[in-house]
């Protein structure tokens, strides 16, 4: 699935792109799919065109990202067995303090 937008988009466009995108992650994840964002795909533009031809991707479009779309591997339903769980990272790993005796 690839996300565009016209090339005259004004500024916040962006923005209404990642919640549709958002959107429809959490409609394929409903259904039992699994999705992807892919943001590299759009420095591919030219050549997606190309590919697609010019009546999927007009010239007065820019290409945002794309989405992966597709069925866990194994038939696992994700909403019912998920296989991923993020680990926490300790404080002292990710915060570098900086303090200034003149804040005191």
């Amino acid at each position: 699935l690839l996300l565009t937008l016209p090339k005259n988009a004004v500024a916040g466009t962006y923005i209404d792109v990642g919640s549709y995108m958002y959107a429809i992650l959490l409609g394929m994840h409903a259904y039992g799919l699994g999705g992807k964002p892919l943001g590299s795909v759009a420095k591919y533009t030219d050549t997606i065109r190309e590919v697609l031809g010019a009546a999927a991707m007009p010239e007065d479009e820019h290409l945002i990202c794309g989405i992966c779309i597709g069925w866990p591997t194994g038939g696992r339903d994700p909403r019912t067995t998920p296989d991923w769980h993020p680990s926490r990272l300790g404080l002292d790993e990710t915060t570098r303090w900086v303090v200034d005796a003149a804040w005191a």
